[in-house]
């Protein structure tokens, strides 16, 4: 999941950025939203 996050990265690297410095993992379920846009 985590790797079609780094695809939308590119797209929203402003809070994805932040986020993926923090832990992958967690990323994944902050970018819930984001990964909805899908």
């Amino acid at each position: 999941m985590f790797r079609k996050g780094k695809k939308r990265h590119s797209s929203s690297s402003s809070q994805s950025s932040e986020i993926s410095t923090k832990s992958k993992d967690k990323a994944t379920i902050i970018q819930i939203p984001v990964q909805n846009f899908e």
